[in-house]
């Protein structure tokens, strides 16, 4: 039976200017509707206020020789979190990839758990559709700036995918 997941990427972020509903608020829609919840995050960024939320979190080590810089090839590193969190669900399974200061609502939720939202593809490079609410062709499935849905086992291949950007490799962190 396909389970559901929300996988948290990036810091921690719950003002009123941040995104259209509250963390708590957010894991209560989660939870309502079956989907468990789950934060990647680097080692030592985790607030009190999310420690308190009832998700699993997850703190991976952050490369620290990599440039922070808001440059593709910077924000490239926070592909990590996006790994990490795809190797703990099982292919099978559904996944919301999300940032705190996203919006979203229970609309949102309901269109994943939707029977045929992810469509089988014909002769693709993935197996099914997959669901994003921004699309640039310059950052390809940013883990980085995205919110995205779709089977772990096509996100996962996605986020693997050797894109070029200007003539260097997506995963050149």
């Amino acid at each position: 039976m396909v389970k559901f997941h929300a996988l948290f990427t990036g810091l921690f972020r719950d003002g009123e200017t941040d995104t259209n509903i509250p963390a708590k608020e957010k894991i209560r829609l989660l939870k309502e509707e079956g989907v468990q919840a789950h934060w990647y995050t680097w080692k030592g960024c985790v607030t009190k206020e999310a420690s308190l939320l009832d998700i699993n979190i997850v703190e991976i080590e952050e490369p620290k020789d990599k440039p922070h810089s808001k440059s593709i090839i910077g924000r490239q590193r926070q592909i990590l979190n996006v790994k990490a969190g795809l190797e703990g669900i099982p292919e099978e399974d559904i996944v919301l990839k999300t940032r705190w200061d996203m919006d979203f609502n229970q609309k949102t939720i309901e269109n994943i758990k939707s029977k045929n939202f992810f469509e089988p593809i014909k002769n693709g490079e993935i197996n099914n559709k997959i669901w994003t609410g921004f699309y640039s062709v310059q950052e390809l499935f940013s883990p980085a700036d995205q919110m995205y849905a779709g089977y772990q086992k096509d996100l996962n291949k996605l986020i693997q995918y050797e894109y070029i950007i200007k003539g260097v490799s997506s995963d050149n962190y």
